[in-house]
């Protein structure tokens, strides 16, 4: 089947990743699918960043360097947005890189599956360079967006990177939604580009590398403004849904999946417990949603169990999360 001539679009936010950017630009550069237009976003980078894109952009014209100032990742892929001319739109982080046939691999089944998206697993990469974690058999699965939200975003479905979107897809999204959100800004902007899709076409092969160091959002300290931009992130994708739809539901069990993350985080590292009450009540204040059968793919067991355990005795919940730290490492 013949669909190179279509041209893919690949944006990278850039801030201050000197020691990565150039593995995460040869990747991309040298991929088997060479109808590229990758668009760079220096996001106001203080290191050597700005002058790597440079360098770049003159020895490939595909590379488009846009300079900005610093406004945060959501603000630098939606400047990429703007002028991407491609059919099809990645996302790249700058410090992560791909594998040789990423781009060909999703492109291909993206027509061979007709899917609006196309995406792929990722090999997590520690600081020491030793995966962390895997993906399973390579098997190919189909989601309309109500099944995606009522697996809790499966197969990396929640991130931009390792997707090939139809670009006209972002021509739906709303223009005002927010771009200053430094956590959860993926997820949102999927769920209203997941919103417009018929097929999502989720791998299990793993063909993203994603860098993960101990300054990630994920990984590292939590801090208030990751809890504010959960939270805005959240109330933005509930608040475009109809409450009498289906899928607010379980929209509203991702969310208070999301609730568990922060709460648990705020255990392990002491930080945000002024969030902590609060963040309980909103979970207990969902209990009947919690225990609904209907909703088993975003609960397990095991985490109803917990929830009990928030509910009698918050002291023996904060107790138990601090356990499971100490005999896992994490």
């Amino acid at each position: 089947m013949k669909y190179e001539k279509d041209k893919i679009t690949v944006i990278i936010p850039v801030y201050n990743v000197e020691n990565y950017l150039e593995r995460c630009l040869k990747s991309i550069l040298y991929n088997t699918y060479t109808n590229l237009e990758i668009i760079c976003v220096n996001d106001g980078s203080t290191d050597n960043s700005k002058k790597i894109l440079e360098d770049y952009s003159k020895r490939d014209k595909r590379v488009v360097v846009i300079n900005k100032k610093n406004a945060g990742v959501s603000s630098a892929r939606n400047a990429g947005i703007k002028i991407a001319t491609g059919e099809y739109i990645a996302f790249v982080d700058s410090d992560d890189w791909i594998a040789r046939d990423m781009i060909l691999a999703l492109y291909r089944l993206q027509k061979e599956s007709t899917a609006d998206v196309a995406g792929c697993c990722a090999e997590v990469v520690c600081d020491d360079h030793v995966p962390c974690r895997t993906c399973s058999d390579g098997n190919v699965r189909m989601y309309s967006f109500l099944e995606i939200v009522r697996n809790n975003f499966p197969n990396n479905s929640w991130s931009l990177w390792g997707k090939l979107y139809r670009s006209d897809l972002f021509d739906r999204v709303p223009r005002d939604l927010p771009s200053h959100l430094v956590m959860s800004e993926d997820i949102m902007l999927n769920t209203f580009l997941y919103k417009n899709c018929k097929r999502i076409a989720l791998p299990d092969c793993r063909y993203y590398y994603y860098f993960r160091d101990g300054n990630s959002a994920i990984s590292g300290e939590l801090k208030p403004q990751m809890v504010r931009d959960c939270e805005t992130a959240y109330s933005t994708m509930l608040s475009s849904i109809d409450s009498n739809d289906e899928i607010y539901g379980y929209m509203m069990g991702c969310k208070i999946q999301n609730d568990y993350f922060l709460i648990n985080s705020m255990i392990r590292n002491q930080k945000c417990m002024d969030q902590f009450a609060r963040l309980r009540h909103e979970i207990l204040h969902n209990l009947k949603l919690i225990f609904d059968k209907k909703y088993a793919g975003i609960f397990s067991q095991k985490q109803r169990f917990g929830t009990l355990l928030l509910a009698v005795s918050p002291t023996l919940y904060k107790w138990s999360i601090l356990f499971r730290r100490k005999v896992r490492g994490y």
